[in-house]
């Protein structure tokens, strides 16, 4: 520490006392002297030094110290010194202790999610079942039609003991994407040359167990489907649908149960995510990280282990000439092609209306077989 002073010309005997005592007082390492037109009545004479921090105390300041005493006035001068010293000390003390503080905040809040996560996956994982599908395929080019049958799994979220069950309509009917991602290409007078049809439906439990189902609602503008198995009587696993209340923010943690198909041996997966936006509108809906919103059909919680909605497409409806752009441009990337289909996180809200009308519709009636 050092004390220097523009005083040197004039200090009287009581300042130079002053000068050693306070040097072997304050425990200083020297006095230094500064020049004369430095030691003014209006600028600082005397300035201790700590690293960055120092005090003044001007000339006359100092002579009225010295009229006074040394151990008083000095002791109120060192004091700030020791006071700086000491926070400054402190908040190197302090800062690893913050950055722990927040490091520990944030660990407990993955930890938090992650149990979560794992207790609902473990609870609700019967209820994230496979459907499986025998689908129609008629193309129609150049004025010569083909029919393809083919079979396809998709994941579905069973939502009343009874086994109503919801999917995304896009994946139940594949060609739904393609129009949208055509648009207006082919011309809003012709026809799309693809269109599919349901022949056979069955929901695929967790213990392998397959069960006949049919399609009993399905609506396109909201990308709900709809299936219920042929036997009422039939208990299954459901997750409970209540509404959530709570808007969700930007940034939100949430995460996603769902399933691998046959390839993985249809094992639960359990996804982390979060929100990314925040779409609002006569029915509000969000936009979640990729790794999460590819889960469709399976429903998505917050860290809390509360229902959150159901993972589905948003798709637009008219292109004014665009889609022919967002078709090219989907599989390279373009925002074109995003633009023309997303995947969103549609609130449960919605689902909890949507399957009111889905238990109140009939049950298709088999055909009859027919002559053989």
């Amino acid at each position: 520490m050092i004390l220097k002073t523009g005083v040197s010309h004039r200090a009287t005997e009581t300042t130079e006392a002053a000068h050693k005592e306070l040097i072997s007082s304050q425990g200083l390492e020297k006095l230094l002297p500064v020049g004369e037109d430095e030691a003014s009545e209006n600028r600082p004479a005397f300035h201790f030094l700590c690293g960055c921090d120092s005090v003044a105390i001007s000339t006359a300041g100092f002579r009225r110290m010295a009229g006074r005493g040394m151990s008083a006035p000095f002791l109120v001068a060192g004091e700030p010194i020791r006071m700086r010293r000491e926070m400054k000390n402190y908040r190197w003390r302090v800062a690893p202790i913050v950055v722990l503080c927040l490091f520990s905040s944030f660990s407990a809040w993955a930890g938090d999610i992650r149990e979560s996560a794992r207790v609902v996956a473990e609870r609700s994982r019967r209820a994230v079942v496979t459907i499986r599908l025998v689908i129609k395929l008629k193309q129609n080019y150049m004025g010569r039609s083909t029919d393809q049958e083919h079979q396809l799994e998709v994941n579905g979220t069973v939502i009343d003991p009874f086994g109503l069950t919801v999917t995304a309509a896009s994946l139940i009917d594949p060609t739904s994407v393609l129009k949208t991602l055509m648009g207006s290409t082919l011309g809003a007078t012709k026809p799309f040359p693809l269109e599919s049809e349901v022949k056979q439906t069955a929901i695929l439990l967790e213990d392998g167990t397959e069960v006949e189902a049919d399609v009993v609602l399905k609506d396109s503008d909201l990308d709900m489907a709809f299936i219920r198995p042929h036997e009422p009587s039939r208990q299954f696993d459901a997750v409970a649908l209540k509404p959530h209340g709570v808007a969700l923010r930007p940034l939100d943690p949430i995460f996603v149960i769902g399933r691998l198909g046959k390839i993985g041996n249809r094992a639960t997966t359990v996804t982390l995510g979060s929100v990314k936006a925040v779409v609002k509108g006569p029915r509000t809906f969000y936009v979640c990280d990729n790794e999460a919103s590819l889960n469709l059909g399976c429903v998505a919680y917050d860290s809390a282990g509360e229902l959150l909605g159901i993972f589905l497409t948003k798709q637009r409806q008219e292109f004014g000439g665009e889609a022919g752009v967002s078709f090219l441009t989907m599989f390279m990337g373009g925002a074109a092609g995003r633009d023309a289909v997303i995947p969103i996180l549609r609130p449960v809200e919605d689902i909890i209306e949507i399957a009111e009308q889905a238990r109140k519709a009939k049950l298709p009636q088999a055909k009859e077989p027919g002559p053989k």
